[in-house]
């Protein structure tokens, strides 16, 4: 009687993962169609421009920044097999696929820091702008709304920033 009960609660939670499944990958299928649709938001970017300014530190060379970041990304801890496997089934059971799924078809494929960053340096003509790097820094970190990265600057005022880490 108790194999009976273990296969019977083993199809009855099948089917409640896939029932899960399968509204989520709905869910996701509309979501996915409004994101892509949707336009950039670019307006309120320029709107921090003025408090991003005051928070500059110090100029900085693409390539210091570029170090910076594959260090960064060379410190990151690679999960083992064992994270994998574990991690990779719980995402499964649960729905949450269908999240990792838009991240990927949405933003495209998972790159380093250092990657995007470089990507982002090679859309901007640093010939007459200079790099800097910001950082809210004091309590804000503390306070947890501390936010650093780099920003193009151009005769004191900022252009473009790159966000490297918020909190």
């Amino acid at each position: 009687m108790d194999v009976l009960l273990k296969i019977l609660l083993i199809i009855v939670f099948g089917v409640i993962a896939t029932s899960v499944g399968v509204l989520s990958l709905s869910i996701f299928l509309v979501l996915v169609r409004r994101w892509k649709n949707r336009p950039p938001v670019t307006s309120r970017r320029s709107e921090r421009f003025p408090e991003i300014t005051s928070w500059l530190q110090k100029r900085i060379t693409p390539g210091e920044a570029i170090a910076a970041l594959e260090a960064f990304d060379a410190s990151v801890i690679k999960p083992t097999v064992r994270q994998q496997i574990f991690e990779g089934v719980f995402v499964v059971l649960t729905g949450i696929w269908i999240m990792c799924l838009c991240r990927r078809i949405v933003d495209g494929a998972g790159r380093t820091s250092s990657e995007c960053f470089r990507a982002w340096i090679a859309d901007h003509d640093l010939s007459a702008d200079e790099l800097w790097k910001y950082d809210t820094g004091g309590d804000s970190w503390e306070n947890l709304h501390g936010e650093c990265g780099y920003a193009i600057v151009r005769r004191g005022d900022v252009l473009d920033f790159w966000m490297e880490m918020m909190n």
